[in-house]
């Protein structure tokens, strides 16, 4: 009968229960759990959260530091900033408001004035010769003059008598 109950007992061995877990995995939950209950105590405690504290501020005091510098730079360079920008945005938007108020009573109104006008009230204008030539973009810019060679003055000189 001894013999039957070692047979037994060996053979509960070897059966797999299937709601135990293996061994790394238990080692694995047991120092997990303990080692959060550990930060959580350490990230609470009040020598950790000073200089953490202090080290963030400091982050942050050098983004506005470097904020203020970067729009400082960009003042001296005259490129308009966000803030700038947002507010000619705005104004464009109420200067193209006003130009389709504008255009909205030029239409209504324009029927009216061909209805009330006359045909015969009309007087033909006559064409005006115009006797000044008209000055190209080259010639009018300003910067073009000095580089213009010697020989094309002369000759613009010679077209205008």
């Amino acid at each position: 009968m001894a013999r039957a109950q070692a047979e037994a007992k060996s053979n509960r061995g070897t059966k797999p229960n299937p709601s135990a877990k293996p061994f790394p995995q238990v080692l694995y939950e047991t120092v997990t759990r303990t080692s959060s209950a550990q930060w959580d105590r350490l990230l609470r405690h009040p020598w950790f959260l000073r200089p953490v504290s202090l080290y963030l501020q400091g982050v942050l005091t050098l983004v506005e530091r470097s904020r203020m510098v970067v729009g400082f730079g960009l003042r001296l360079m005259n490129v308009p900033t966000r803030e700038e920008i947002a507010a000619l945005d705005r104004k464009l938007d109420s200067v193209q408001e006003q130009l389709d108020e504008l255009t909205a009573h030029l239409v209504r109104s324009e029927p009216a004035a061909k209805v009330t006008r006359p045909a015969a009230a009309r007087k033909p204008t006559a064409r005006r010769t115009t006797t000044t030539r008209r000055r190209t973009a080259r010639a009018a810019s300003p910067k073009s003059a000095p580089e213009a060679a010697p020989e094309a003055a002369a000759s613009d000189a010679v077209e205008t008598s």
